[in-house]
């Protein structure tokens, strides 16, 4: 995951009247969207079967959206070794439609991340090409009645990160959403097909009490409309209180925030939020940025374990963040310490790399070269100066640890998290010089 739980409301903008109609204008926008999804959310009706008292935890059968990205490999890996797991769909895009391309592509993120890339050769495992706004998934008649037949669990990962795409960007995802719920209210498991969806912790980007957030519904879009990342994620977690309160399916919204390199080698995206500042950091600003406040920061294949034990909660929304955060400044030395950079306050390091983006915009208008790592820091630079980098909100985890030992026993981040972090950014030549 990449920088879900950055705040950014609007651009800087004169006067509050204007801010205000910004804010007003996505709140109509979020409120619009609900209110044309959840017209097919309503027709799809009940399942056939009611739900009973007591349901199984054992033979599950579970359709994975989306277990080609960071978490989604982490996920199908804990689901192949759960043993209540029987069998596991993995349901992926691939342009040419070919499952050949998918199996292949799959197999490089594997390995990327640091599984075992064999894992997709389990008889437990059946990966399917699909189209999540098509009729039925975009599977083939035979294959989308299999799973409705027999899917007790669908874990909904699939989603796209784009931080700085508006709402309307986002549709697309809201109407998959319409289908895989169509999928569970089918599905021949009473009550229907238990659906946990992936959620972000940026559908609280404007929370400002000074409470800690409950693991409740949100109904007030304002607390959301900030980017259109966390109001897309907003307006999912409505449809799926309607179909939990209206259709009777049963549905866990996971508010997942910031997720690091795995436990093991530290593997965490170049692409990543962190590891660019970190990057320009190093090449281009000479400094790292000092913050107060604390970080709730989760290993990736920690969140995945927990995510699966997760699954078997009836809790409606579930908060997936360390249990045991830590200071920013603590863990900003870690990486200070071992890349021999000096820490700045956050502001002054703002400014030097606002310095470092204006001459970067000055060598391309003269048609320079780029220097390395630039690039980095034009594209991030608005994020990093309008960002609060999640760390102002303190969420509940009061539910979310009864649902899950995992996160209970979870660790707080250490310098051994952090050299694993920056050796991994080592290899991949994202801090060479």
């Amino acid at each position: 995951m990449s920088i879900t739980e950055t705040t950014i409301l609007a651009p800087e903008e004169n006067g509050n009247d204007k801010r205000q109609a910004v804010l007003d204008a996505k709140v109509a926008a979020m409120k619009e969207m609900v209110a044309k999804y959840s017209q097919d959310i309503l027709s799809f009706g009940k399942p056939h079967t009611p739900r009973t008292s007591e349901t199984s935890q054992t033979g599950q059968i579970v359709v994975l959206t989306g277990s080609t990205g960071r978490l989604g490999c982490h996920l199908l890996a804990q689901l192949a070794e759960d043993p209540q797991v029987k069998h596991i769909y993995a349901l992926n895009r691939e342009a040419s439609g070919d499952v050949d391309a998918l199996f292949t592509r799959h197999t490089m993120a594997l390995g990327e991340w640091g599984l075992e890339p064999t894992l997709l050769r389990s008889s437990k495992i059946t990966l399917l090409v699909c189209n999540y706004n098509q009729e039925r998934l975009g599977l083939d008649e035979d294959t989308y009645e299999r799973l409705a037949g027999s899917a007790t669990s669908i874990i909904h990962n699939a989603w796209r990160l784009h931080l700085k795409a508006p709402l309307s960007e986002f549709e697309p995802l809201i109407a998959s959403l319409r289908n895989i719920v169509g999928l569970a209210v089918r599905s021949s498991r009473p009550g229907g097909a238990k659906i946990v969806f992936v959620s972000s912790v940026s559908v609280l980007a404007n929370f400002t009490t000074m409470s800690e957030a409950l693991e409740r519904p949100i109904t007030d879009p304002c607390i959301a409309a900030a980017i259109g990342y966390g109001e897309s994620k907003w307006v999912a977690e409505q449809l799926l209180l309607t179909a939990r309160e209206v259709n009777g399916i049963d549905t866990t919204i996971v508010r997942v925030g910031q997720l690091t390199g795995d436990s093991r080698i530290g593997a965490w995206s170049t692409k990543e939020w962190l590891p660019g500042l970190v990057a320009i950091s190093l090449k281009v600003v000479g400094a790292l940025p000092d913050r107060e406040g604390d970080i709730n920061w989760l290993p990736v294949d920690v969140a995945a374990k927990v995510l699966v034990e997760m699954m078997r909660s009836n809790e409606p929304v579930l908060h997936l963040v360390s249990p045991r955060p830590v200071a920013c400044t603590h863990i900003i030395t870690f990486f200070a310490s071992r890349l021999k950079l000096p820490l700045m306050p956050y502001q002054g390091w703002i400014e030097r790399l606002h310095t470092a983006v204006k001459a970067q915009a000055q060598v391309q208008a003269d048609g320079s070269s780029k220097k390395r790592g630039a690039g980095v820091a034009l594209t991030l630079f608005e994020l990093f100066r309008d960002g609060h980098l999640g760390i102002d909100v303190v969420l509940s985890l009061e539910r979310a640890l009864k649902a899950s030992p995992s996160l209970a026993r979870a660790k707080s981040l250490d310098e051994e998290d952090v050299e694993r972090y920056i050796a991994y950014w080592q290899k991949t030549g994202l801090l060479s010089a």
